[in-house]
C-alpha cells in the first residue's frame, strides 16, 4: 500500500481551475464541506501541459464529504509531456513532491513525504502504459511507518481486446516497523492477467537479512506457491500452496 501516493478526489477537483489560467493562482477554493485548496503555478499553454509546467496543490484541512479530511502540500512538476489532453491521448511524465500530506478518516491517520514520478502514456487507443517511481516515500500512519526507496511500479493494460490484457512488475526496498528491518523486492517474472482476473503467470520476491527470501510463484489465476528460505539457498525451507483467493482475503 505504500506504493500509492495518496490523491484524492479533492486534489484532483482544481485542477480544472488551474489549466485556465497562465500563470494562475495562488487562488484559494473552498472545499464542500470545510477547509480549503490553494492553487497556485505556471503553464506555459493554457488548453494544455508543457514540460516545465508547475502545478501547487496546498490543501488546508480540507474536507469535501469524501469521508476523509486532507491537508500538506503537493508540488507538481511537468518533466515531458506530448499529445492532446482534450482527446485523452497524450504521453505525461510529472513529478511530485509530497510534503507533510495528511490524510484523516474515522479510522487512521496517514501522513506521506517524499517524492514520486508518475508516467501516463495513452497515446495508443486503448493501451495505457503507467509507472510509479521515486528515490524515497515515507508513510506513517496510527499502528506503522514505511519507507520505500529507489521504487519503481510499471503496469500496462490492452482493453483494445478481449480479454484485455495487462501486465504489472515492481522493485524497490522497503524499510517497514512492522517488518522490523529492511527488505528488498522485485518481480523476477513478469506479473501477466486478462480482465479483473487475477494474475495467471509471474514471480514477486522479496528478500531480507542473511539473504533471507519468501517467494511468491504463480501456478496459474487460481493457484499460487509460497516458499520460505532462511539463507537463500535452494532447496526452500518450507513451501505453501494456496489459492489466490485465500492469499488476498
Amino acid at each position: 500500500s505504500v506504493a500509492k501516493v495518496p490523491l484524492p478526489g479533492q486534489l484532483l477537483k482544481p485542477l480544472s481551475t488551474a489549466v485556465s489560467n497562465v500563470p494562475f493562482g495562488p487562488e484559494t477554493i473552498p472545499c464542500d464541506v470545510s477547509g480549503t485548496m490553494t492553487v497556485s503555478g505556471n503553464l506555459a499553454n493554457p488548453l494544455t501541459l508543457s514540460a516545465n509546467d508547475t502545478i501547487n496543490m496546498d490543501a488546508d484541512m480540507c474536507d469535501d464529504g469524501l469521508g476523509e479530511v486532507i491537508d500538506g502540500l503537493i508540488s507538481a512538476t511537468v518533466t515531458a509531456f506530448t499529445g492532446d489532453i482534450a482527446s485523452g491521448l497524450y504521453n505525461m511524465t510529472m513529478r511530485l513532491d509530497v510534503t507533510n500530506l495528511q490524510l484523516t478518516t474515522a479510522a487512521d491517520v496517514l501522513l506521506s513525504n517524499g517524492d514520486v514520478t508518475v508516467m501516463l502514456d495513452t497515446t495508443t487507443p486503448g493501451y495505457v502504459a503507467a509507472s510509479v517511481r521515486g528515490d524515497a516515500m515515507t508513510t506513517s500512519s496510527n499502528t506503522s511507518m514505511e519507507t520505500l526507496y529507489s521504487y519503481l511500479t510499471s503496469q500496462t493494460l490492452d482493453a483494445s481486446i478481449s480479454p484485455a490484457p495487462s501486465t504489472m512488475t515492481a522493485s524497490g526496498t522497503a524499510d517497514s516497523s512492522e517488518l522490523g528491518g529492511v527488505v528488498e523486492y522485485s518481480t523476477p517474472t513478469m506479473f501477466q492477467a486478462f480482465d479483473n482476473d487475477y494474475p495467471s503467470s509471474g514471480e514477486f520476491l522479496v528478500t531480507g537479512a542473511n539473504g533471507a527470501t519468501v517467494r511468491l510463484i504463480v501456478i496459474d489465476n487460481v493457484d499460487i506457491r509460497i516458499e520460505f528460505d532462511s539463507d537463500g539457498m535452494a532447496p526452500p525451507d518450507e513451501t505453501i500452496d494456496t489459492t489466490w483467493v485465500a492469499f488476498t482475503s
